[in-house]
């Protein structure tokens, strides 16, 4: 009898585990040929299922990235080359829905938005827009945004 007890109190351990959740790694670029790989830094973070890891490829990507998502965006090497540059996009920076703690408007080359968890990035380059425009909006490489930060204009958008 005490053998099944031992093996009931295992059984009930073992149910009280949770269980690891496997890692979503995608590439971007061609650099991670047995990863699946986006052409953009923002179809990998789209991307079902959602990913952990996003290993960016050396080169330059010019485009936008809105992060709402936990995730770990990573700049990686590749033969001679190790830059990973997030560039502006040709028709320039968009001003993104978000607003600094004095109220300005901000357009960022990399948007963390509202996310619940931790977004690390690692070895990329930022290539923000240059200048300031006549409106007051502020260039901004990488923005932090939180829920209880936005711009009241902004609140359920």
């Amino acid at each position: 009898m005490s053998r099944i007890k031992f093996l009931l109190f295992l059984l009930a351990l073992a149910a009280q585990v949770p269980l690891a959740s496997a890692t979503v790694t995608y590439a971007v670029g061609t650099c991670k040929p047995a990863l699946h790989s986006f052409t953009t830094i923002q179809g990998a973070l789209d991307a079902s299922p959602p990913p952990n890891v996003v290993e960016v490829c050396p080169g330059t990507y010019n485009e936008q990235v809105v992060i709402g998502i936990p995730v770990a965006l990573e700049g990686i090497s590749y033969g001679n080359s190790a830059e990973a540059m997030i560039a502006p996009p040709a028709n320039g920076t968009a001003v993104a829905k978000a607003a600094n703690d004095f109220g300005q408007v901000v357009a960022a080359q990399v948007l963390v938005s509202n996310v619940a968890g931790e977004v690390n990035l690692t070895n990329l380059t930022v290539q923000g827009q240059s200048g300031f425009p006549s409106d007051g909006i502020r260039y901004v490489g990488v923005f932090y945004r939180l829920v209880k930060y936005a711009h009241p204009q902004d609140v359920g958008k």
